[in-house]
């Protein structure tokens, strides 16, 4: 909740509260504030090296709004990491979900990177760019570290696409494989 509180009195659109290595992280999925929604990524590498991605954006009531599943090329776990959080702002602008945006990552080094950028020569500068154009079009963007316990949903969404043979799916409702994770979360989010 501390986490919470300083998100909110965040004068700075990056700034989701000091999250120094004394500080205990999120374990547990917490409903987003009223007026903001919270989008949630994963990535994932298959040993056999097979790459996905996959995330879901939820209200503050806790409700999914949307959650997606995408396939990728092969690529390292920081850049899958780094896709879901893409392709979640992306579809937040597509279908117009809302300009007060709280992003979590269970990647320590994912949210390092949004919040203080990376040179020009990392692998991942063009995602870091590209999600820093899309948050520059909203009111408000502010990036969380939290637990993997607290990012389960968007784990179950990033390996199901492993599994699938299409690019990008997108579930307008909850897919009945993250029923159960999704139940849990809204136990412990309130």
């Amino acid at each position: 909740m501390n986490s919470t509180k300083s998100i909110i009195n965040s004068n700075n659109l990056f700034d989701a509260g000091d999250q120094s290595e004394g500080t205990l992280i999120t374990r547990n999925w917490v409903c987003p504030p009223s007026g903001l929604i919270k989008l949630n990524g994963d990535g994932a590498v298959s040993y056999s090296g097979t790459s996905s991605c996959g995330g879901l954006i939820r209200d503050p009531d806790g409700r999914c709004i949307l959650a997606f599943s995408r396939q990728l090329d092969r690529c390292s776990v920081i850049k899958a990491e780094l896709w879901a959080i893409t392709q979640g702002l992306r579809l937040i602008h597509l279908k117009k979900l809302g300009t007060h945006i709280l992003i979590e990552s269970d990647s320590l080094e994912a949210i390092t990177l949004l919040r203080n950028g990376c040179p020009r020569q990392n692998e991942c500068f063009d995602l870091v760019q590209e999600i820093s154009e899309l948050a520059a079009s909203c009111e408000t963007v502010s990036y969380l570290h939290i637990g993997r316990e607290a990012n389960l949903v968007a784990d179950l969404l990033a390996k199901q696409c492993n599994i699938g043979e299409e690019n990008l799916i997108i579930y307008n409702s909850p897919p009945s494989f993250i029923i159960r994770a999704l139940a849990a979360d809204l136990t412990a989010g309130f």
